[in-house]
């Protein structure tokens, strides 16, 4: 995207498309799988904080991190065998700012009924499991909580929580509701703001609302105000 503003042309390759696609693919899934292991470091934080430190190990951060990249890997490698399967002798206009997998099957003259099954599949079982990992965790966090008698206690549980729900609620909602639905009702407009919102907005997002929760950070933009004002 950037180099198409860059040099005024909008035109990718065959492979780069597919290639694109792939690192899309890959990093939804890694960080779908991260944001349930977080879910689950809050959990033990929150519900078993005596014992967080011999249950949340480096070496345990390190396997969750790990096998979360692998599986957003295993998972584009799917994908992406299943693309070179098809084949496109049609169109070849993309009305999107990158190569999305619902537009690469409306412009393939291949049979697409299998790579569909297969995509929604695997979407859909990555969404859902993960999905079931955030809520179960914050079931049990919130039985949690309401065992806590102080107003004080609640209110430092759940601003434990606060910054990593808000991500996972913008994330698994405009995720699900773009790649659960490869139908003929998938409109291209909607696609695009909701495909933007995910991967340029939510990112910087993410960077804004984690660091309102850091308490050196909140120190930075205090002195920074504090700067403008003196300078004023």
């Amino acid at each position: 995207m950037l180099e198409n503003y860059v040099t005024g042309q909008r035109v990718i390759s065959y492979h780069g498309c597919l290639l694109q696609y792939s690192f899309v693919s890959m990093f939804l899934t890694t960080e779908c799988f991260l944001l349930a292991a977080m879910a689950y470091d809050r959990y033990l934080a929150i519900c078993h904080p005596l014992h967080y430190r011999s249950l949340m190990t480096p070496m345990l951060c390190t396997y969750l991190v790990t096998a979360s990249y692998l599986l957003g890997c295993a998972n584009s490698l799917t994908h992406l065998s299943s693309l070179l399967s098809l084949s496109f002798c049609g169109p070849n206009v993309i009305n999107h700012y990158f190569c999305d997998i619902p537009l690469l099957f409306q412009l393939s003259c291949s049979d697409t009924q299998h790579n569909k099954l297969l995509f929604t599949v695997l979407s859909g079982t990555t969404s859902v499991t993960t999905f079931l990992v955030v809520v179960s965790s914050y079931l049990g966090i919130l039985l949690s909580v309401l065992k806590i008698h102080s107003t004080r206690g609640k209110y430092k549980a759940f601003s434990t929580c606060a910054s990593h729900l808000t991500v996972v609620t913008l994330f698994y909602g405009t995720v699900i509701f773009t790649y659960l639905d490869t139908s003929s009702s998938y409109t291209q407009d909607r696609a695009k703001i909701l495909s933007m919102f995910y991967t340029l907005f939510l990112p910087i997002l993410n960077f804004l609302i984690y660091s309102v929760r850091n308490r050196k950070a909140k120190e930075a933009m205090k002195r920074i105000i504090m700067r403008k004002i003196l300078a004023q």
